[in-house]
């Protein structure tokens, strides 16, 4: 009879997979009927031995550590080899192996492999969802730096806002392109009080209306136009819950001021240091 190749590669290794009998199979065989009582332990025991062999489900064509393995010696293996070795066959690389085993391992090989091509998929499809994920960061960053034309530390927003050129209550919606806003950190740095420059940026964050570079610059000029200091403004528009600041605003109110109080004192004029801003919530 010809000695038959490997049914597979001598490195084949059970590498963790569990070896599960076929007690139904077993109790069925041939085998497992010629054998003695005695002898039916030792015939699942050489089966536990060959999965852990190098290659799995494989054992040596040597009596001596075939017996030295199940624990006997080689003159009571010589006397049940004929039971224990019965179904096992020579191969080419002088190795025995049993049909049995021989599918049991072919079955293991087949989950293995299957498990192995689950698992390029799984990170194919992480890798595929990351590139996605990269590819739409840097088509969103593309655009904000191509709408924006300015550096990545400038935030570029279509923001609704008032006019600052009207008084409040009287509002003209327009969407512009915002700068960086100003901070209440950096109206203390303007010179004003940090309780006036919170105070008034809370008006403005109740209008939604955040307070840009552009009308920061608009309340200057303003204010110089009243003949006051930026921070006079900031506090003025903040007592009087004003959104900006206008000269003319403040004009209005002055007189508006002088005429409340010459009603009120008969003739008795109030001066502009005496006047309570607090007051001026109409505008």
């Amino acid at each position: 009879m010809a000695v038959q190749h490997p049914p597979y590669p001598a490195i084949t290794r059970a590498g963790g997979f569990k070896f599960e009998l076929d007690c139904e199979r077993i109790v069925q065989s041939d085998t497992w009927a010629l054998a003695a009582t005695c002898q039916r332990p030792l015939l699942l025991m050489l089966w536990f031995i060959a999965w852990q062999q190098t290659p799995c489900g494989s054992l040596p064509k040597d009596d001596m550590l075939i017996a030295a393995r199940l624990g006997m010696n080689i003159d009571a293996f010589e006397h049940d080899k004929a039971i224990l070795l019965r179904g096992w066959s020579e191969a080419d690389d002088g190795r025995l192996y049993h049909p049995v085993l021989t599918q049991l391992v072919l079955e293991m090989m087949d989950r293995k492999a299957g498990n192995a091509q689950r698992q390029a998929a799984y990170r194919q499809r992480r890798l595929v969802a990351r590139d996605s994920e990269t590819n739409d960061k840097h088509r969103t960053d593309n655009v904000v730096t191509h709408y924006s034309g300015v550096s990545d530390t400038t935030t570029t927003t279509t923001t609704t806002i008032t006019n600052e050129s009207i008084p409040d209550g009287i509002s003209t919606v327009r969407t512009r392109k915002s700068a960086k806003t100003l901070s209440v950190s950096d109206l203390v740095a303007e010179g004003v009080e940090q309780h006036d420059a919170e105070d008034w940026l809370t008006v403005r964050k109740a209008r939604r209306a955040p307070l840009t570079r552009a009308a920061w610059t608009d309340v200057k000029t303003e204010a110089a136009k009243a003949a006051i200091a930026p921070a006079e403004a900031v506090r003025i528009a903040a007592s009087s819950s004003w959104q900006g600041f206008k000269a003319s605003w403040l004009a209005s109110l002055k007189n508006s001021s002088a005429s409340t109080a010459r009603r009120s004192t008969n003739g008795t004029h109030g001066g502009y240091e005496n006047f309570d801003y607090g007051q001026g919530g109409v505008l």
